[in-house]
Order: C-alpha cells, then sequence, then structure tokens
C-alpha cells in the first residue's frame, strides 16, 4: 500500500481564515492579501509542476489535459496544496459514495487541515439544507414535473421571442435559453411568485461560482459578492440558497451537452428527431464535461483508497472531471458518444443531483424541438478563476 501523504508535503504558509467564519467580519485589506497570498501560492505551486495546483489556478479553458498529468501521479496522491487528489474512477466513486468516511467540509462536519482558503458563514454546498428536499421525480433523472416543465417552456418562450424579430435566429445558448430554463425550474421548485423571480433569477447568476470559492482563491469583490447574493435572497419568498446555486449546476450542463452536440456530426438533428435521446446526451456530456469538476470531502477516520493510505483529517478532492476520463473505465474516454454502454455518469454522477440532470435534459429537449438547425455561430467563451463550475459562459449560436 502506498502512502499517500508524499515526502514534501507543503507547509500552511497562508493563515487560514476561521472555516466557518463571516466573511462579512473580516477587514478589506485582510481578505484581500489572504487571497493574494494563496492565489500566489496556487500559482507558484502550478509554475513547480504540480497539475491540481494548477488548475486551481482556472486560467486554462481544457482543464484536462492538467487532469492527464495528474493521473500519471497515480489515482490518489497528495499534492504540494496540501491536499490528497484522487483522479481514478474507483478510487473517486468510493470517497464520494462513503459519506460515513469521508465528509463535506464545514456545516457540523470535521474540521480539516488548515486549508488557505476562507468559507462563507453561510455555505449552501456545504451540507444538506433543512427542508429543501428534492421534489420527486415523475421519471427517470427528475424528467417529469413542474420543474421540468418550467423549463422547457421558458427555452420555447425565449425561441419564441427571438423568431418574432425576424430573420435568422441569432442567440446566445446560455443568456437565451439555458440559463432561463434553469431559473425557472428552480424557481417552481421553491415556489417563488412571479414578483420575486427577477431577484431571484439575479441571485442565482451571483451564485454560479459559489463551488470555486473554497478551493480556489478567488477575488476579495468575488468573494463580498457571494456573501451578499445569499443575504439578497433571504428577501426573495420560499427561494432557497441550495437550489439557487443548484441552477447554475443544471445551466452549466445543458451548455456543455449542446455544445457537445453540436460538436457531433448529424448529433443535434438527432435529438431533435428523437427527445428522448436528450436524457442519453446529458448523461454521457456529465460524463464527459460535469459542470462540477472538483468535490472536497474530509477523512473522518484513516482509510485506504486506491492503494494509498489516507490519513484522518486529510483534506480530499476528487478530480470529477478526471474520473470520468478514467481510460481504465471507459473505452475512447476522451469521445462524446451518447449510445455508450459502458460506464454512464460515473463519478459526476455522485455530485450532481438528479433533479438537476432532470432540468438539463428538458432544456436540451426543447432547445433542439425548437431549433432543429442550430449551429454554432462564434467562439465558446470561459469564465477564469472557475475551475469547480464548468460551463461556458457565452455560446454563440444560429439557426
Amino acid at each position: 500500500m502506498n502512502d499517500a501523504a508524499g515526502t514534501d508535503p507543503a507547509p500552511p504558509a497562508v493563515p487560514p481564515l476561521p472555516l466557518g467564519g463571516a466573511v462579512e467580519e473580516v477587514r478589506d485589506d485582510v481578505l484581500g492579501n489572504h487571497l493574494l497570498d494563496a492565489r500566489g501560492l496556487q500559482w507558484l505551486h502550478g509554475v513547480n509542476g504540480d497539475p491540481y495546483a494548477r488548475a486551481l489556478c482556472g486560467q486554462d479553458d481544457d482543464p484536462y489535459p492538467l487532469y492527464e498529468r495528474v493521473r500519471e501521479h497515480g489515482p490518489v496522491h497528495r499534492s504540494l496544496t496540501g491536499s490528497l487528489v484522487v483522479a481514478g474512477r474507483s478510487a473517486a466513486e468510493r470517497v464520494l459514495g462513503d459519506g460515513a468516511v469521508f465528509a463535506r467540509p464545514g456545516r457540523g462536519g470535521p474540521v480539516p487541515e488548515p486549508q488557505v482558503l476562507p468559507f462563507l458563514a453561510r455555505d449552501p454546498l456545504a451540507g444538506p439544507e433543512p427542508g429543501a428536499a428534492e421534489e420527486e421525480a415523475e421519471g427517470p433523472a427528475g424528467s417529469g414535473g413542474a420543474a421540468a416543465r418550467a423549463a422547457r417552456e421558458a427555452v420555447l418562450e425565449r425561441v419564441a421571442a427571438l423568431r418574432g424579430r425576424g430573420g435568422p435566429v441569432r442567440l446566445d445558448v446560455m443568456a437565451d435559453a439555458v440559463w432561463p430554463a434553469a431559473v425557472a425550474a428552480a424557481a417552481a421548485r421553491c415556489g417563488v411568485p412571479a414578483g420575486g423571480l427577477g431577484a431571484f433569477a439575479a441571485a442565482c447568476r451571483a451564485l454560479s461560482g459559489l463551488p470555486d470559492y473554497p478551493l480556489s482563491a478567488q477575488r476579495p469583490q468575488q468573494v463580498r459578492a457571494l456573501a451578499a447574493a445569499l443575504e439578497e435572497l433571504d428577501g426573495v419568498p420560499g427561494a432557497r440558497p441550495a437550489e439557487a446555486a443548484r441552477a447554475a449546476v443544471a445551466a452549466h450542463l445543458a451548455g456543455n451537452t449542446v455544445l457537445a452536440l453540436l460538436g457531433g456530426p448529424g448529433a443535434w438533428k438527432r435529438v431533435h428527431g428523437e427527445p428522448g435521446l436528450a436524457a442519453a446526451a446529458v448523461g454521457e456530456a456529465l460524463r464527459l464535461d460535469p459542470p462540477v469538476q472538483m468535490a472536497a470531502r474530509v477523512a473522518r477516520a484513516g482509510t485506504e483508497v486506491g492503494g494509498a493510505e489516507v490519513p484522518a483529517g486529510a483534506h480530499v478532492v476528487v478530480l470529477v472531471g478526471a474520473a470520468g476520463r478514467d481510460p481504465g473505465a471507459y473505452h475512447a474516454p476522451g469521445a462524446f458518444d451518447p449510445d455508450r454502454s459502458d460506464g454512464g455518469a460515473g463519478a459526476a454522477g455522485r455530485v450532481v443531483p438528479p433533479a438537476v440532470r432532470g432540468d438539463a435534459e428538458a432544456a436540451v429537449a426543447a432547445l433542439a424541438e425548437a431549433l432543429p438547425g442550430l449551429a454554432p455561430a462564434g467562439p465558446v467563451l470561459y469564465r477564469r478563476r472557475r475551475p469547480v463550475s464548468r460551463g461556458p459562459l457565452a455560446l454563440p449560436a444560429s439557426a
């Protein structure tokens, strides 16, 4: 059994802010210096050959070559950042599936070894949210129900409005279709009244970077904006922070699926002709290009994963995007194949809730139904410093 601790663990060179401490309680200069130091350390480790640290910097539109370099270190290894990094599918599913041993950091869970980044006092992704039960699915992956209907109607209404302008339909798939669909679905699950939809939509967009800040050093104003969005959400009747945050996951998953389908010859028209294929396409995109690329856990007790020892209290980061392209688990892992029979979504299926997947399926199916001739119409843009949240910032298309 290998020792995942390695021989050169990196010391915690940046004093951590209190885990669970409120960002509002920290002065701007303290927060700014802390994040600047953390960013510098991540960049330095990346330059010195740590591909996981380089990935945390979020400067690459395509992170998958970095994941392949991580894989060269084995299914589990200790990064210079101090975290244990998991890249293999089997090890990833063990960590994500064993809640008795591996817990989410924060919200009553175990406290990991000091990390260099701050945690908001109210992190809705840190654990289950009381009273936030998912709407019961009426079909596979939550494909039925009011949320899916709301997502579908949002897409069809937006496309109808675009057609009403006359001439060819030109749109940004993200802003004009999948984001409205994801927000409508989340609002339906929460029961947000019509008068609160605008504020709820703004909060959903503002919280799109929420999964990134615990791992990747964000700009101080972005961390402040996350805290402000959570506060503003309190004023929206029925709104639940977890649902608002998950709207971004649904939008990114739908956007990644559309992008993959448009890149395959005839794939988009095939979904138009067979709407049921939208579910398979979303499932394959979830494996190939998941909207949540990394998931952090803390070991409650010492254990063994992937042939490596994991000590109690270790901060473990699963590279969900790497696990989905594990060549030991998938045939041609870098290819988009909705008809794939090996493996399914794998680790990504353990971090993306079924209802979110259902929202994406409804959005993709509705868009393919309404615009069978959809084609790329410009460069796809991604945000920087978003190594955990993966989805296009802009996806221009025409029909």
